[in-house]
């Protein structure tokens, strides 16, 4: 289509002609569109998360590891104490944790569907004092 076509032509036809002439992305295919660009992000992305997982499942791994054995060798020197229980002290789990985990799921048993639920931190201020007394 020459210019003066393009000129003498009726609106319509002018603004069809400067689309076309301006949604040139597909003669440059160097360039990337932005869902191109959205989707290799993603994928980069993707992979990057994938090998974090690889990597933290191995340390992981190797975590559990060194807890069983360190739980083995607690049983073998004092044998007071089953592995299960050995292990579940080394994770650092504590009496207070579970009293509060406890208490909470009680309050919170009963709670109306939608209505806000108590949170650890908040019963932790009531129930420090009954804790403090059972404890001495």
């Amino acid at each position: 289509m020459s210019l003066s076509a393009v000129i003498d032509a009726p609106k319509r036809y002018l603004n069809l002609t400067w689309h076309i002439i301006a949604d040139a992305s597909h003669c440059r295919p160097h360039h990337l569109t932005k869902k191109q660009k959205e989707q290799k992000k993603t994928a980069a992305a993707k992979t990057r998360r994938d090998a974090e997982r690889e990597d933290y499942s191995v340390v992981l791994q190797g975590a559990i590891e060194r807890i069983e054995s360190g739980a083995i060798k607690l049983c073998k020197q004092f044998g007071s104490h089953s592995r299960k229980f050995l292990k579940h002290e080394m994770h650092g789990v504590s009496r207070w944790n579970a009293y509060l985990h406890h208490k909470a799921k009680l309050a919170n048993e009963n709670c109306e569907e939608g209505a806000e639920r108590q949170r650890a931190h908040q019963l932790s201020m009531t129930l420090q004092d009954k804790w403090n007394s059972m404890s001495n």
